[in-house]
């Protein structure tokens, strides 16, 4: 039976790719996608909701019922400008608030993108707000949950990163040597990401569940 998901940062890289997948497997039958501009996509099972994610009542009515929730959402800190509290309602608040929405309308599952080292209490800001992210998606009261802790992800972004262009480079040859407990570490393409993610959707366990062996979600 077809199923309807949302999906929240569906115009990320990573988001991006796990829409057009969406939309064209025939087990979802409608994908919902709380934007805060238009995107310009037309498909008959797109739902676009144009929503401002700092108001709460506006967020809450944009979160319908639905089979899953994925959340792709993120930032760097060059997009909001060294702004840390930006940061936090980007990478912590939408996703968190997203969940506990879900939750009240009684969404069942909820994937999580977090990352490698992601520790709430790390003295890393981007590794805190991702163990932060996860420990209010977990407290929301969905009963499926899967964290998904990639390493370094690839993929034709639209702003420039020349640190990542580099550690890409790095990773080609590193990669090969990565293996057994090591394999987590592997840098991966996003649509590598975005198959795990939607494989993993189609399980119907309840619980926590972590993904950092992703390349085995998503059967590679």
């Amino acid at each position: 039976m077809a199923e309807s998901a949302i999906l929240l940062g569906a115009t990320g890289l990573t988001g991006s790719f796990l829409l057009n997948s969406l939309l064209t497997d025939e087990e979802f039958s409608e994908v919902i996608i709380p934007v805060r501009n238009k995107t310009g996509i037309v498909h008959s099972k797109l739902k676009e909701r144009v929503v401002d994610f700092s108001d709460p009542a506006a967020f809450r009515s944009a979160i319908t019922p639905a089979g899953v929730i994925f959340c792709c959402i993120g930032t760097t800190m060059k997009k909001v400008k060294g702004d840390k509290a930006l940061y936090k309602f980007i990478d912590v608040d939408i996703p968190v608030n997203g969940a506990i929405y879900g939750a009240e309308k009684g969404v069942k599952k909820f994937l999580l993108i977090s990352a490698i080292g992601a520790d709430s209490k790390s003295s890393v800001f981007y590794n805190r707000l991702k163990g932060m992210a996860e420990e209010g998606v977990l407290s929301s009261g969905i009963p499926q949950v899967y964290i998904f802790r990639p390493s370094l992800l690839t993929g034709p972004r639209k702003e420039s990163r020349p640190l990542e262009k580099l550690s890409e480079a790095v990773m080609k040859f590193v990669n090969p040597l990565l293996t057994g407990k090591l394999k987590k570490y592997h840098s991966m393409p996003v649509d590598t990401l975005a198959l795990a993610m939607k494989n993993v959707s189609k399980k119907g366990r309840e619980g926590i569940y972590y993904y950092e062996d992703i390349l085995k979600a998503a059967g590679a």
